[in-house]
């Protein structure tokens, strides 16, 4: 069991030597019905959102500052400075849980979210396989969006 993990170390997972790239990966609640990554990663604190709302809320800008205003350096008296990454936007407005599990299972190895799309349609089918094996992992096969037609 790791007890503490230092960014940018290699560290043994199922005996394989994994790269650890994050400090913090966190699933947020905002306004009582939607989920968000949050992250701090090589200094920078950041958020996915895949409703790609353009303001951080209040309550949601607490709830970073008391995570990782401990962590990161640049905060100063008007607050925690959050990096909003351009995200894959959800269709509906049900499946916010699974893009922000997806988006943190591909941090946690160092792939960017800002540059991935997800088949929608998926997500759900994908996270239950997981979990009936009881092993996260990267979410399907995630495209480049300048690929995209």
């Amino acid at each position: 069991m790791i007890e503490s993990v230092k960014p940018n170390e290699n560290y043994p997972l199922d005996g394989v030597l994994i790269n650890v790239y994050c400090v913090s990966l966190q699933q947020c609640f905002v306004n009582e019905n939607h989920r968000v990554l949050s992250s701090y990663m090589n200094g920078v604190t950041s958020l996915n959102d895949s409703l790609s709302s353009a303001t951080i809320s209040d309550g949601l800008g607490e709830q970073m500052a008391r995570v990782y205003g401990h962590l990161d350096t640049s905060v100063e008296d008007n607050g925690l400075t959050i990096h909003h990454v351009p995200v894959q936007k959800q269709e509906g407005g049900a499946d916010c849980g699974l893009f922000a599990i997806a988006f943190g299972c591909h941090a946690a190895v160092g792939d960017h979210s800002d540059k991935m799309t997800f088949d929608q349609t998926k997500l759900h089918s994908y996270l239950v396989t997981c979990l009936e094996k009881e092993q996260l992992s990267k979410f399907s096969t995630p495209r480049e969006k300048d690929m995209q037609a």
